[in-house]
């Protein structure tokens, strides 16, 4: 086996924290540059194991490139650690990207885009409104669904 194979293994353990649900996720994020990007944020944001794979699958549909925009985000400070969290052990997590905002001038996933884009901020900040303006709702929901009888 290769050193880098081996690395990669090491990386896909260390990250999926053992647990072979995140393990299929992470070994799916590590075929595209994005996917993998998007690993190395979420290890800087200590996302990891199944909160990697809720994040991955539930609030980015298993896309590496909006994987990767959202951990660029979440590692930015765009969203409170408390709403990424709240949000991803939810009982139906939503996404942190609103796809309905469109702003003219920001790239398509899987383009360059990040932190020193100009239209970086802008779009950050039309999207932190819009998650928790979602994430209220969603929250409320949720606890009036498990009190009705």
């Amino acid at each position: 086996m290769k050193e880098e194979d081996i690395y990669l293994t090491n990386m896909a353990f260390a990250m999926s924290q053992g647990n072979p649900i995140a393990l299929s996720s992470v070994l799916e994020l590590m075929h595209t540059k994005y996917g993998m990007m998007g690993l190395i944020l979420c290890d800087l944001s200590n996302i990891r194991g199944m909160e990697l794979h809720l994040l991955y699958k539930k609030c980015c549909d298993r896309d590496p490139y909006k994987f990767e925009r959202t951990s660029s985000m979440i590692n930015n400070k765009v969203f409170s650690e408390e709403q990424v969290r709240r949000n991803i052990y939810s009982n139906n997590p939503i996404p942190f990207i609103d796809d309905d905002i469109n702003i003219e001038g920001v790239p398509k996933y899987g383009e360059t885009f990040g932190p020193v884009h100009y239209k970086w901020d802008e779009y950050c900040m039309a999207n932190r409104k819009s998650f928790s303006k979602r994430l209220n709702k969603n929250f409320f929901e949720e606890k009036n669904k498990k009190y009705i009888k």
